[in-house]
């Protein structure tokens, strides 16, 4: 299967592989990236609307302990 990308899309794909030691190829990016946005599309449709706790995603979650701990608020 093949897609076909806008070329401003692949210019910053092609960027952000670029500077990323975890990606070696477009592809491996772009693979990563629709996984995740799946995983997230997933995680939210089965949730209960009601759940406060899950509003945040796990990188904010994770700065906002991280700003905590830099704080001295959490060990």
């Amino acid at each position: 299967m093949q897609i076909s990308l806008p070329d401003d899309l692949v210019k910053q794909l092609e960027s952000r592989v670029s500077a990323s030691t975890e990606f070696s190829t477009i592809e491996e990016y772009a693979i990563y990236v629709l996984t995740e946005v799946l995983k997230q599309t997933d995680d939210s449709s089965t949730k209960n609307s009601t759940d406060s706790d899950d509003n945040y995603t796990k990188d904010q979650e994770d700065a906002v302990k991280d700003r905590l701990e830099s704080l001295g608020y959490l060990d």
